[in-house]
């Protein structure tokens, strides 16, 4: 977590460094960018224990590697917007939605992540194949995988965009 937070704050630092040059005065500190973090409201997540800390975890992140440089928009006012439109992290996917949320709560930068979940396992007829066997025996894993992206909302331009994965369950499951 902290190393998809330091990337996030990297990336958020250097673009307001860019957006924000001038001259360099003396002791010249960078500007304070604003952060909003989504949460996730109204959604069904397979571990709904992760996805109700993963904002809380990543913006505590994002607050120590920016070294005070960044400042993070409260995340109820986050909640509250999303619920009064009636958004998940799915609508978040836009560019559109991200930057109009971002507008909402005042916020030069909004990070935006969900959760997808996948199988991974061996196929019955020994192929080697990462695909869920169909009606096969073989092993499965369910695997996780989170995508963060940090977009800065006046220009749209995508700051940080990843995908995260790793063995999430580690008990295999038989079908």
């Amino acid at each position: 977590m902290r190393a998809i937070a330091a990337g996030v704050a990297a990336a958020v630092a250097v673009a307001g460094a860019a957006a924000a040059w001038s001259p360099p005065a003396v002791n010249a500190q960078p500007p304070v960018r604003k952060v909003a973090v989504a949460e996730t409201t109204s959604e069904v997540v397979m571990d709904w224990e992760a996805a109700a800390l993963f904002p809380t975890i990543l913006a505590a992140a994002l607050r120590e590697v920016s070294g005070g440089r960044l400042l993070l928009v409260d995340g109820r006012l986050v909640r509250t917007e999303m619920a009064r439109r009636g958004w998940t992290s799915h609508e978040l996917i836009s560019l559109s939605n991200a930057a109009a949320l971002g507008r909402a709560v005042d916020a030069d930068v909004v990070v935006t992540w969900r959760f997808t979940y996948f199988d991974v396992g061996t196929s019955g007829s020994g192929t080697g194949s990462t695909t869920r066997p169909l009606g096969g025996g073989g092993r499965v894993e369910t695997v996780a995988a989170v995508y963060v992206r940090a977009l800065e909302v006046a220009t749209r331009r995508r700051l940080v965009e990843g995908e995260f994965s790793g063995a999430a369950f580690g008990q295999p499951r038989y079908d």
